[in-house]
């Protein structure tokens, strides 16, 4: 049985073909078309001579340690920050509707605020 691909499929085939991640039949389709397609052969060509770069940052065995430690660092900064806007808000309010007016720009300065200290920390 000869089976037969549209352009649209072998264009779809050309990523799992080119990752090596194709079985032989795909492969052996895909080369098929490509025969017939200069376009589809050009693609397959660029891909085979095309090399990722090499990361320049080392990658250490407990990256992802440090990554959860940052992760929780991160949350546990803005949980600080959350919980100092409710009180202020709070703290705020108390004193009626001036307090009302001040609580808003509490929480406008937070939110203004955590962006600027989210990147500061972040670059660092």
């Amino acid at each position: 049985m000869q089976a037969t691909i549209t352009r649209e499929i072998a264009l779809d085939l050309i990523p799992v073909y080119l990752a090596g991640e194709a079985s032989t039949q795909t492969k052996a389709l895909v080369e098929a078309y490509a025969r017939t397609d200069p376009y589809v052969k050009r693609l397959l060509d660029a891909g085979e001579s095309f090399q990722l770069p090499t990361t320049s940052t080392p990658i250490t065995p407990d990256i992802d340690m440090e990554t959860l430690k940052h992760t929780r660092s991160r949350v546990s900064r803005q949980v600080w920050q959350l919980s100092i806007a409710i009180g202020c808000s709070l703290l705020a309010i108390s004193f009626g509707w001036s307090g009302t007016f001040l609580a808003i720009g509490f929480w406008i300065f937070y939110f203004v605020n955590r962006e600027r200290v989210q990147d500061f920390f972040t670059k660092s």
